[in-house]
């Protein structure tokens, strides 16, 4: 899905110039006028760190500052009493 100033990608493979094993965010937007893309990464708590490497590449290798948002999928058991 793409407009003039944001364009939104999910489900897609980031190529990068060295070997990172999470390459395949859920969800991407890209921010165009304010050259801002956003990693946005449905997650488990212990999984929120899972792109800081793929960020880190691509701010060295683009004109565009990238930042991840997790969102957290947790789940809170009730204790029966």
């Amino acid at each position: 899905m793409e407009y003039d100033v944001v364009k939104l990608q999910w489900d897609i493979y980031i190529r990068t110039n060295r070997v990172i094993e999470a390459k395949h965010p859920g969800i991407v937007l890209i921010d165009k006028k304010n050259k801002e893309t956003l990693i946005i990464d449905v997650a488990e708590i212990e999984k929120i760190t899972k792109y800081q490497d793929l960020v880190i590449d691509l701010n060295i290798m683009c004109d565009t500052n990238y930042n991840v948002i997790p969102i957290v999928n947790c789940v809170v058991e009730a204790e029966n009493q």
